[in-house]
């Protein structure tokens, strides 16, 4: 860990390889999907590598990393969220936009059968009363 902290980047590998597949697990069943959790493992590695010069020892580092990688795991969570309810959204608009264009075709079509009930009424007139609009 000391040579880690002072710049050592073989050493951070050698570290880090140790802890990966507890932390993978770990994102693995916060997740519930390997693509994901493979990324989220590797920012949470970059996260760690950036962070290290603050790491003041307080804690195990698998106790530290840990952490980060969970907080990681809970911002996906959060992003997967916000990524269905804006999907939910747009699914919502677009099926009110339908039902708005069945409404019109609708009042087009009761229109249109208005007018052709007016044509034959006005056709059963006498003549003299009837005043029929040219088509």
């Amino acid at each position: 860990m000391k040579a880690s902290r002072q710049g050592d980047q073989d050493a951070f590998a050698r570290g880090g390889q140790r802890h990966r597949r507890r932390v993978f697990n770990m994102v693995l069943r916060m997740l519930q999907d390997e693509e994901e959790a493979s990324e989220s493992t590797q920012e949470a590695f970059v996260a760690v590598l950036q962070e290290l010069p603050s790491f003041r020892g307080e804690t195990r580092f698998a106790t530290w990393l840990h952490r980060i990688a969970y907080r990681g795991c809970l911002r996906q969570l959060e992003r997967r969220k916000r990524e269905r309810n804006l999907q939910a959204v747009i699914e919502a608009e677009r099926i009110l936009e339908g039902m708005h264009k069945e409404k019109q075709v609708e009042d087009i079509l009761e229109r249109g059968d208005r007018q052709a009930m007016v044509r034959e009424q006005m056709e059963q007139l006498p003549s003299q009363y009837r005043c029929l609009p040219e088509s």
